[in-house]
């Protein structure tokens, strides 16, 4: 893990290499299981903008509500339980209070999957602190899919096993992906894989 701690006027975290290769081939199993239209689906509207537009466009599922026995089904909720067990060198050794002080006692757990034109809008989430995890195939077969602080127009490279650790309230979105044709439907777009966390 090479951990970055950072502050553009608020403070934020970048993690490379978060897991290693067996957590990595153990969360692939998964999003492999998971990719089906049947158990993944569009989602549209489960953030709105002011006028009731949908902000959202990708395919999304809860994990915490997908499996009825999580930590012992899903190789994802077990793995990434390795946030908090590195809380003190992730989160305890940023200069912010905010991740010094911070006492998490619950978290949520989203995949999410973008192909052609899907995007999510800028939003904030309803949260305290918002930890994304990025992975997709390689080699990488589509464009765009930027993560972006839309207040502070600050973008954070999205790439291959990196977590992003920020505030929820931070306005922040991500932009239409691409994808040629041939590569559609193969499991070759852009996976994010969300920790939502909660005092």
């Amino acid at each position: 893990m090479n951990i970055i701690h950072r502050d553009i006027g608020f403070p934020f975290i970048e993690i490379e290499n978060f897991y290693d290769d067996v957590e990595m081939s153990l969360i692939w199993e998964e999003i492999n299981f998971l990719y089906y239209d049947h158990k993944i689906e569009t989602s549209y509207g489960s953030a709105e903008d002011f006028d009731g537009s949908p902000l959202k466009n990708n395919r999304c599922i809860y994990l915490d509500e997908f499996y009825e026995d999580k930590r012992n089904m899903s190789n994802i909720l077990m793995i990434n339980r390795k946030l908090f067990e590195n809380r003190d060198k992730i989160f305890e050794t940023h200069p912010s209070w905010f991740f010094r002080e911070i006492d998490i006692q619950s978290d949520e757990t989203s995949f999410s999957y973008y192909e052609n034109d899907e995007e999510y809008k800028s939003h904030k989430d309803a949260f305290t602190i918002t930890c994304l995890f990025w992975t997709f195939k390689q080699p990488k077969r589509f464009q765009g899919g930027k993560f972006i602080f839309t207040d502070y127009n600050y973008e954070v490279e999205v790439k291959n096993n990196k977590m992003l650790i920020f505030p929820s309230c931070i306005m922040h979105e991500v932009t239409p992906v691409k994808i040629d044709e041939m590569y559609r439907g193969k499991k070759m777009g852009r996976v994010c894989i969300s920790n939502f966390l909660s005092p």
